[in-house]
């Protein structure tokens, strides 16, 4: 047993004390568990997590702690020697929280939510769990379409968290919530908006099309969203992982939503409506976290950070500020049509690497099936005007597989591509 566990690779995504993780409150009312479906280097990235986790450990009689998905070496030593999933912070097995946070970035999750309900060794069905059992509640722009995983969840929450959630767990703090049945906590947690208690709603006529309320619960869920970005959402001294994640830097959100309609873009829907946060707030953030965590990189976060207003303001002022802190300024993809020569000439310090340019379909025609506003001519001009800038690296998005897709997007997509490499200087990629 022990050579199992000498064997795992990299342990330090089991040991938690993480720089800036928080210690378990001794004596709370509720504790709280934020599952990761996924391997640590992907779910410590999750920059909701930092926000919720923040967030919650702030409340009074509130203890919150994370877990992830173990590599296949890991399950299989917890499998063998009878140990059940446990808590980063206090390796306590998830059976000892009251409620588990499982956020669904994506479909592929799906199985993992499986796993590490099995893992833990908690009853997989909702309507089967006992009471004593953690409450799973799950989030994230899965939850807009959860029946597929419907019956693991005791509840869903659509929609931001940084209000909802708090209302959720404070329900808990309640002795008399705890110790309720399974079918009244359902009901009292169908009360809060944008919660979704699957149990309670049962398919009409067999239409699984049309789900209709079994209870004086309401017919139709609202997502929640909030008003504005308040900087008491954001963590002053962020986590920072035992090992390399896949986002290795200090990350501050700068807006949220997008101003596009791009008809294969699930968050620019569900983000709606677009709130930018304050110039100040953002470059605040940016210098205080990385006093707080010895990275020397931040990444400006949002669907579209060249749509953000303030960025002309913003971008001197940031990087001014970055400069002298020999950290450089990172852009996730942008929109070609609106990375202007300002945003493409900011010093950097000498540190501009490389650039990210979400093209999606290769040919205009199905560039406008999917309402994706882009021009071969302002692509080019964007590429152009990145290696005349200085920029050495130019990453282009594309994907396949779209609907109304032909071989002759896609050959159009390589001609592309093609055309694109005559405009990268010598040095550039």
């Amino acid at each position: 047993m022990y050579s199992d566990l000498i064997s795992i690779q990299k342990p330090a995504r089991y040991l938690g004390g993480e720089y800036n993780s928080i210690r378990p409150k001794r004596d709370s009312d509720v504790r709280v568990c934020l599952l990761f479906p996924d391997l640590y280097e992907i779910g410590i990235s999750y920059h909701g997590f930092q926000i919720l986790y923040h967030i919650l450990n702030m409340l009074p009689g509130v203890s919150c702690e994370r877990a992830y998905l173990p590599w296949t070496d890991m399950q299989k030593y917890l499998r063998t020697s009878g140990k059940p999933l446990s808590s980063v912070e206090s390796d306590a097995p998830l059976m000892d929280f009251d409620v588990i946070g499982i956020t669904l970035q994506s479909e592929l999750h799906y199985p993992a939510v499986v796993k590490v309900l099995d893992l833990a060794g908690l009853v997989l069905y909702a309507e089967k769990r006992p009471s004593d059992h953690p409450f799973i509640l799950g989030g994230g722009p899965c939850a807009y379409h959860p029946e597929p995983v419907s019956p693991f969840f005791d509840a869903f929450l659509l929609g931001d968290g940084e209000e909802a959630f708090p209302e959720i767990i404070n329900l808990f703090r309640n002795e008399g919530v705890k110790r309720l049945s399974r079918l009244e906590q359902w009901q009292r947690l169908s009360g809060i908006e944008g919660v979704y208690a699957p149990q309670l709603y049962l398919p009409e006529n067999a239409d699984f099309h049309h789900i209709v309320p079994t209870d004086s619960v309401p017919k139709r869920i609202h997502a929640r969203h909030v008003i504005s970005l308040k900087p008491e959402y954001y963590p002053n001294q962020p986590l920072v992982s035992n090992v390399k994640s896949t986002h290795d830097r200090v990350t501050v959100e700068i807006m949220r939503g997008c101003t596009q309609g791009c008809r294969f873009c699930q968050a620019g829907m569900i983000q709606r409506p677009v709130r930018e946060r304050p110039v100040d707030e953002i470059i605040d953030q940016a210098v205080n976290n990385l006093e707080n965590t010895g990275w020397n990189e931040v990444g400006l976060l949002s669907l579209s950070t060249s749509d953000y207003r303030g960025l002309s303001h913003l971008l001197p002022r940031l990087a001014d500020r970055l400069s002298g802190r020999h950290a450089k300024l990172s852009f996730p993809s942008l929109r070609p049509a609106s990375f202007t020569e300002e945003m493409a000439q900011i010093d950097l310090g000498g540190r501009k690497s490389g650039i990210t340019f979400a093209v999606e379909a290769g040919s205009q025609r199905l560039r406008n099936v999917i309402n994706k506003d882009l021009s071969e001519d302002e692509l080019f001009d964007a590429v152009e005007r990145a290696y005349r800038c200085g920029w050495k690296v130019v990453k282009l998005y594309f994907m396949l597989g779209l609907p109304a897709e032909t071989d002759d997007d896609i050959e159009e997509g390589a001609r592309v591509i093609h055309k694109i490499k005559k405009l990268i200087p010598r040095r550039g990629e």
